[in-house]
């Protein structure tokens, strides 16, 4: 655990050799459930020798003809041997409460189904009409009748209710053409998405106590009688997505208790775009977040705890889970990568902030470079980046899936399970050998990121009610409380905060305590409206000297603020009143920045998340005697010379180095002479080389060495080694220790932006060609030197070269996308379970599996020897 009293001599220590619960973990999916135990065995052990800590058990749908079912006792036997397995194994073990997207399935009871609103709107003229609702769908319930004059192509301005009495209605003569509007409670009719065997059903009412009673009779008890409470990290929710859920039966009773006035009258504000309708709006769905918050969240929190386990949930979604609504569980989770926009992890770690979570994590990799097994290891390691800049510090990969090992017999065996998207990250691929360094990276990276406190300068307004007011029932996503308040505060502030040097968190109306009190600036987007009691909480901040800077529309609601009037404006004011953290020299907007504090040591994470190598210098806001720069690689420690004058930082396309000033002096590490990572010196360039492919004879190749262009090698996934001598003369500079392999730089090559391009939702990947495809393990004299993965693309080699010859041995490996552009199976076999269990899902993106893939050395290797 951090102390503020941590020296630096201390935190160099731990971050060369991290504690174990830093460690990343793995989303295990189980398909079907159909897992055999030496399978769990095998998974949960090559997981652990590559460096990962532990899993999260997630249960989707079925893959195979013949399956055991959710919830079956040999389900639960399988359970608990997996857990037994990862406590022996040292590891953590997580429980997901439940199978695929959201919580429900068979158990759930029609008065507990979700529910929501269904609008009908029907164009009468001016003659008494007279109608008798009858149900459209079983459970439908009839809330209330409305009139208004206009037509469907000139909607009503306003709606006045109709009394119905036992579902007949008469409506009396008007004046012209007016519009019927018609309220129904109806179930969604949601089923639990990507199911598994047994776990198919109706998704449940989240604003219902009872309907949460119920699952965790069903589901949450039986699977931690399974298992023995120290053995489980924690139980885990997973994203919200109840869609359409904005009905509850006791909605209007609990809306008129807590905000003292009738609903029912005003709900086609609810429906209808119109400005007067705001307040309704902003108080009807403040009601649901609170039956959220009072029964679900908090319900399973004080059942976890009943059982001796943490509960962690990704609190965003439908229903409409705010910021501060985390606080009614233990762990805070988010997923998304953006370093400058508001993402669904940023509102989990500002939650974490706000509420005092040392640790907070986040779902990463889940779309990471489309379809799966496309992913390289420089593209996991550029969206980890893009997460621990938003404030992650513990990483649960997205995913691990659980696939039985196929017969070697097989002739041509099959690639074996995988979701339908998201990442394949298990030891099927390739470029496995560059995972357990992989680890170890993301392992140093969240413990570093877990020492001291978050250092947050900017405190950013995310308002709920004027979030609220922009919700429509009939609207996609209309309940997604973290989407609309993105909405309103848009991209361009977070943008121009985060591209300036300022961290900031995101904060509601329920933290505007901590908000005020705690950071040294508040900035207040673009908004109409905020509450009295936040407001005042922002007087006594202006009051204590604090920044207050509230832009456009929001000036007029505080006059007291210094006004606005853009985003850039903001981040001048910001400038003049308590300067960046991190001065750099021109503007740098891939360079992205986080800062912790220990005591008074300052931690800066600094990540370069573009294409294009960043040279530049930086001066930081605290003036410190010492500085040193760590390697997120290898724990290595450069200190700075003279760093009240700038210290440099040179950072290649996606690589990112741990800043640390301030602290003891006298635990400074004194500079020495040379920068092993230098281009100058003696280089020898070999372009020869000799080839061999498994099965096949070896034979010369010129570098650049392209598999694909060779036709026989377009579907090859796998590896290949290269190899020749180096004869090196007594006295050549190339025997010096600073020499390096260099395989060249990375080129930048526009990833894509949109589904057109395989950039699927939030799918991550780095906008360059690498020289290497993908990763390289280098030998020297037959002895293994390293793994090159990512930039830089060099490795020290001159320690194992020596006088005379030399044999150079370079094992490339790519990725599975050659093999899986080639296989029609892989989606004709998960098509084929439609035959069992119908459409549960659709792979995707896998007729993109092909796409720009380059394996091979790319570029020309070069011995390097670097100038003093």
């Amino acid at each position: 655990m951090s102390t503020s009293s941590q020296s630096l001599a201390e935190l160099r220590t731990g971050f060369v050799d991290p504690g174990q619960g830093s460690r990343p973990m793995m989303r295990w999916w189980w398909f079907g459930p159909d897992v055999a135990r030496a399978d769990i065995e095998r998974d949960l052990q090559t997981m652990r020798d590559v460096g990962i800590g532990g899993v999260e058990l997630a249960v989707v749908y079925p893959l195979t003809e013949h399956t055991d079912r959710f919830m079956s006792d040999g389900f639960l036997a399988n359970v608990r041997f997996a857990a037994d397995h990862a406590a022996s194994l040292g590891m953590r073990f997580d429980i997901t409460l439940g199978s695929g997207w959201s919580f429900g399935g068979p158990d759930v009871s029609p008065d507990n189904a979700a529910r929501r609103l269904w609008w009908e709107r029907r164009e009468i003229g001016v003659d008494e009409f007279v109608f008798d609702w009858r149900p459209g769908w079983p459970g439908d319930e009839l809330v209330a009748v409305y009139i208004g004059d206009g037509s469907l192509q000139e909607p009503p301005l306003e709606y006045t209710m109709v009394p119905s009495t036992g579902g007949s209605t008469r409506i009396p003569r008007g004046l012209g053409p007016r519009v019927v509007l018609i309220a129904t409670a109806r179930r969604t009719g949601q089923q639990v998405k990507r199911a598994a065997a047994g776990a198919e059903g109706p998704v449940f009412d989240h604003y219902s106590l009872s309907a949460v009673r119920e699952h965790i009779a069903a589901v949450c008890d039986p699977l931690l009688d399974s298992v023995d409470a120290e053995r489980v990290g924690s139980v885990f929710c997973d994203s919200l997505e109840a869609y359409a859920a904005d009905w509850t039966p006791r909605v209007l009773e609990e809306f008129r208790r807590r905000r003292g006035y009738d609903a029912l009258p005003l709900l086609p504000h609810l429906h209808t775009r119109a400005a007067a309708g705001e307040e309704l709006r902003a108080d009807y769905y403040l009601t649901l977040t609170e039956l959220y918050e009072e029964n679900f969240v908090s319900p399973l929190q004080q059942w976890a705890h009943g059982r001796g386990v943490p509960f962690r949930i990704q609190g965003y979604g439908e229903p409409p889970a705010g910021i501060s609504s985390f606080r009614h569980a233990d762990l805070f989770e988010g997923e998304g990568w953006g370093w400058k926009e508001l993402t669904q992890s940023r509102w989990a770690t500002s939650a974490a902030h706000l509420y005092d979570r040392r640790v907070v994590s986040s779902e990463i990799w889940t779309w990471v470079h489309s379809p799966s097994f496309r992913a390289t290891p420089l593209d996991l390691r550029g969206e980890l980046h893009e997460h621990a800049l938003l404030g992650v510090n513990h990483f649960i990969g997205h995913g691990w899936p659980c696939t039985p090992l196929e017969d070697d017999d097989q002739e041509s065996p099959s690639l074996g399970r995988m979701l339908y998207a998201s990442g394949a990250l298990d030891a099927r691929n390739p470029w496995w050998p560059a995972m357990p360094a992989l680890m170890r990276y993301t392992h140093r990276l969240a413990w570093i990121m877990r020492q001291g406190a978050p250092a947050v300068d900017v405190a950013l307004y995310a308002g709920t009610r004027a979030a609220y007011a922009t919700m429509f029932s009939d609207a996609e996503s209309s309940l997604n409380l973290w989407q609309s308040s993105k909405d309103v505060i848009g991209d361009a502030l977070p943008t121009a905060l985060r591209e300036a040097g300022y961290d900031f968190d995101a904060w509601d109306d329920d933290a505007s305590r901590t908000a005020a009190e705690r950071y040294p600036a508040v900035v207040l987007p673009d908004v109409r409206v905020i509450p009295d009691a936040t407001l005042d909480e922002l007087r006594g901040a202006l009051a204590a000297g604090r920044t207050v800077i509230a832009i456009g529309r929001s000036a007029a609601l505080l006059p007291e603020a210094r006004a606005a009037v853009d985003p850039a404006e903001a981040v001048r004011l910001l400038d003049e009143s308590i300067g960046r953290p991190l001065a750099t020299v021109g503007h740098q907007p891939d360079l992205g920045i986080t800062r912790r504090q220990v005591g008074a040591t300052e931690l800066f994470l600094l990540a370069n998340t573009g294409a294009t190598r960043i040279d530049t210098a930086v001066l930081p806001r605290t003036r410190a005697a010492s500085a040193e720069l760590w390697s997120l690689l290898d724990g290595a420690v450069r200190p700075v010379r003279d760093p009240q004058q700038g210290i440099a930082i040179t950072l290649e396309p996606y690589e990112a180095v741990i800043l640390v000033t301030g602290g003891d002096e006298s635990d400074s590490i004194r500079p020495g002479e040379g920068d092993p990572t230098s281009r100058g010196g003696a280089t020898l360039e070999m372009p020869e080389w000799e080839v061999s492919f498994p099965g096949a004879d070896t034979r010369s190749v010129t570098v650049p060495h392209r598999w694909e262009d060779t036709p026989e090698r377009a579907a090859f996934s796998g590896t290949a080694r290269y190899t020749r001598t180096v004869d090196i003369p007594q006295g050549s500079p190339l025997l010096g220790d600073h020499t390096v392999l260099d395989f060249g730089d990375v080129v930048p090559d526009v990833a894509g932006d949109d589904e057109a391009q395989g950039i699927r939702g939030r799918s991550f990947r780095v906008s360059v060609r690498p020289p290497v495809g993908e990763v390289a393990e280098v030998r020297v004299n037959g002895e293994v030197v390293g793994v090159v993965w990512g930039t830089p693309y060099r490795l020290p080699v001159g320690a194992h070269l020596r006088v005379g010859s030399n044999t150079l041995e370079i094992e490339i490996a790519n990725t599975n996308g050659n093999r899986m552009a080639h296989d029609p199976r892989i989606v004709a076999d998960a098509e084929g379970t439609r035959r069992w269990y119908g459409r549960r899902f659709t792979m995707q993106d896998f007729d993109r599996a092909g796409d720009r893939v380059a394996s091979g050395l790319l570029a020309v290797p070069v011995l390097r020897a670097s100038a003093p």
